[in-house]
This record gives structure tokens, C-alpha cells and sequence, in this order.
């Protein structure tokens, strides 16, 4: 019994500590690597009030080449919120809708409908380049 007692407690507290401990990686590793062989075919840019489309494929792959290298962890706590800079982008596959909100220039929230996984993650490593979002953005139509 007491040894039944001592294996339950080490399972539990293995998957208590798992579940509890960040994951980190790159965007392309947490979220997009789970979309392999998908074709993105729409991102949609909320800056304010305004909202733009790009459906040109090129530039939506590097777009996502340039989110891909994003380094994240995964951020358990309540993400401060400021509401100058917040770009809310959508980005539209093949029956998958990935979106991401980036906040704070140092926290994003990810929202992947098809894999009901959504999370708040933190920037690290100044690997946030806001100056291109905003470039790509403002070239939109």
C-alpha cells in the first residue's frame, strides 16, 4: 500500500511540474512547426481602428519567416497591458487560423483555433523586430 501510495505521488508530481514549467523555443518551433506542409493564404493587420489584408503568398511567407524567429517562453502570469502598439494579426491557411496579439512590444498571446491551444508568451532576446511589422503593415493596402 505504501508503495502504491509513494508511486502515485512521484506521477502526480511529475506532471504537475510539467504542466507548470515554460516551454520556450522559437515562434516557428511552438506554433508554426505544427503546420508543416500547411500554405498560408491571408494575414489580416489590426493596428487601432484599421485593419489590412495582404493575400500576396510571397510576402505572407516572409512575414511568417520573420515571426518564426521570434524567441519565446511561455508566460504564466498576467501580461501588463499597454494599449499603444498592439497589432492584432490573423493568419488564414487551409481551415486554420492562427492569431497573435503583440503587446507591450515584449509579450505576445497566441491563439491556434485547430489546436484549441492558446497561451500568453514573452520576447526574449530583443528578438522582436517591431520596425518590420510596422514596415509590412504600412505597405499594405
Amino acid at each position: 500500500m505504501k508503495k502504491v501510495l509513494i508511486i502515485i505521488l512521484v506521477i502526480v508530481t511529475i506532471i504537475v511540474v510539467y504542466n507548470e514549467y515554460p516551454r520556450s523555443g522559437s515562434f516557428n518551433e511552438l506554433i508554426l512547426s505544427k503546420y508543416s506542409g500547411e500554405q498560408f493564404n491571408e494575414i489580416e493587420i489590426t493596428k487601432g481602428d484599421t485593419r489590412k489584408i495582404c493575400k500576396d503568398i510571397d510576402k505572407i511567407d516572409e512575414f511568417l519567416e520573420h515571426l518564426g524567429q521570434f524567441q519565446l517562453v511561455e508566460y504564466k502570469k498576467t501580461v501588463p497591458c499597454e494599449m499603444d502598439d498592439i497589432y492584432w494579426i490573423s493568419i488564414y491557411g487551409n481551415n486554420n487560423i492562427i492569431g497573435t496579439t503583440i503587446e507591450n512590444r515584449k509579450f505576445i498571446y497566441i491563439y491556434a483555433r485547430d489546436a484549441r491551444k492558446s497561451g500568453n508568451y514573452k520576447i526574449i532576446n530583443d528578438s522582436l523586430n517591431i520596425k518590420y511589422i510596422e514596415d509590412f503593415y504600412l505597405d499594405l493596402f
